[in-house]
């Protein structure tokens, strides 16, 4: 399953897609998520900011696991 995560200001610079095999809480990292195996997926140059996903998207998608 690949997974949208991104947590910067983008506008301006381009979007990446980052697939993981899976997410979870962590209190060892600052955004308060640790991903298994994160790599750059593809690179969207045709998403704009702000359909980016966010930090609080990711919090929705750990409490659905």
């Amino acid at each position: 399953m690949v997974q949208p995560f991104l947590d910067r200001d983008l506008r301006g610079k381009p979007k990446l897609r980052v697939a993981f095999d899976s997410a979870q809480e962590s209190s060892r990292h600052k955004s308060g998520v640790a991903l298994r195996f994160p790599r750059i997926n593809r690179i969207r140059w045709d998403k704009p900011a702000a359909e980016a996903a966010t930090l609080a998207g990711m919090q929705v998608f750990l409490e659905a696991t």
